[in-house]
């Protein structure tokens, strides 16, 4: 009989298949866009004083972030062994194989240092260039910048950049779920109701010492039932 599975586990599972498998599509396309990248001409900037524009900044990221081209094939990169690694750990959890539990652990550390990379990356190198290019731009209609135009631009740049963090909620759930006394118990616990054969032909229950000896003066003890056992 297969050990119980607990229902939080079941729901790790499933997602962990399902946003892996994503992760894996994903990461793929990332790696691949990466590294046509290389083969194509770094843009220029855009010239100052031109209207502001959501494909403005792209190309102002993609010219003046240092090793954006760098970072970004490294990142798919991380992200395609971590979503494999989510794959493996998702399939073991729904077969309540003990490795899986470790194997998401380890997927929810690698996960949550790869995000926080990113992050660091982001704050230092990727806002400071939207920053410049919104300071150079003029307004939308290629006019002066309405008042507040600037810092609404800016603020909106710095709100995306901290919508990272929300990658790090499923990596602290599998932490938190994986180290719950239940999950843990269940993933201890081995098959009780299992039976199996020795070579002696007796009958014995995983996981514990008491062997069925028989009836005594049949084994090693000596009958004692009608008296002193004889040697």
């Amino acid at each position: 009989m297969s050990r119980k599975r607990p229902v939080p586990v079941l729901v790790i599972a499933i997602f962990a298949l399902v946003l892996g498998v994503i992760g894996l599509m994903w990461e793929l396309f990332q790696f691949g866009a990466g590294i046509m990248m290389f083969n194509t001409p770094r843009p220029a900037p855009p010239p100052p004083n031109q209207p502001s524009s959501v494909l403005g900044a792209m190309k102002a990221v993609e010219a003046s972030t240092p090793y954006w081209r760098e970072a970004n094939v490294v990142a798919a990169a991380a992200g395609f062994v971590v979503a494999v690694l989510l794959v493996a750990a998702g399939t073991g959890l729904l077969l309540m194989q003990r490795w899986a539990r470790w194997a998401a652990v380890v997927y929810a550390v690698l996960s949550i240092l790869y995000q926080a990379a990113w992050m660091l990356y982001t704050f230092l190198c990727i806002l400071p260039t939207q920053t410049a290019y919104y300071d150079a731009a003029s307004g939308p209609s290629g006019g002066p910048q309405p008042p507040g135009f600037q810092a609404g631009v800016k603020f909106g740049a710095a709100c995306s950049s901290f919508g990272l963090a929300l990658g790090m909620i499923i990596p602290v759930a599998v932490l938190i779920v994986m180290f719950l006394p239940a999950v843990g118990k269940a993933f201890r616990a081995g098959p009780a109701d299992e039976e199996e054969l020795d070579d002696g032909g007796r009958e014995y229950r995983r996981g514990r010492e008491d062997y069925d000896e028989g009836p005594r003066g049949y084994g090693r003890d000596p009958d004692d039932r009608f008296g002193p056992g004889r040697g």
